[in-house]
């Protein structure tokens, strides 16, 4: 069960752009206003992905997601104020990709390859709810959180690794057909 959130009040509908033509890897998720909320910071170099997500305005570190690299499937940690919160796992599936969240009780339904998802706790609600948005050279997307009690960051950690994993997944893909 994750913390009742009392921090500041945020906008809960949070936008997020990703360049694909970067050198680093580094981005900002943004309110409605078009002003930073948090601050995302990758590590591109390194063995396994990495990336911190800082609060834009303290520049406070509040989450950190890793990919972990020995594994068969593609599989995140993601730790927030510096607990790991839950793992995402890719499930193997016949027909349909299938997405495990430990720990959280979180569960994912949807086409995250086309950034059309939602995230569900496990009665069933929807916390959130995630949708692509077309712009040029860049994934960009909107995260809507419907559940007003959970911290957004944990929300914002959780879609960032799946972006991480389906970044994975197309990568894959990409070398297969080459």
């Amino acid at each position: 069960m994750l913390p009742f959130y009392r921090g500041r009040c945020i906008d809960m509908k949070l936008y997020m752009k990703e360049r694909i033509v970067s050198l680093t890897d580094n981005f900002d998720i943004k309110d409605g206003r078009n002003k930073p909320v948090y601050r995302v910071k990758g590590k591109m170099f390194s063995i396994g992905r990495k990336f911190k997500i800082y609060d834009a305005q303290s520049n406070e570190e509040l989450a950190q997601v890793s990919e972990k690299i020995v594994s068969l499937l593609p599989q995140m940690t993601v730790k927030v104020h510096g607990k790991t919160v839950t793992k995402i796992k890719k499930k193997l599936t016949l027909f349909k990709d299938r997405y495990k969240l430990t720990d959280i009780g979180w569960y994912i339904e949807g086409d995250i390859m086309d950034y059309r998802y939602s995230i569900y706790n496990e009665d069933k609600q929807r916390v959130a709810k995630i949708r692509k948005k077309l712009v040029s050279l860049s994934d960009s997307f909107v995260i809507d959180i419907e559940d007003k009690s959970i911290d957004p960051i944990y929300v914002v950690a959780v879609v960032l690794a799946i972006d991480m994993v389906r970044d994975k997944e197309r990568e894959e893909i990409q070398e297969a057909n080459s």
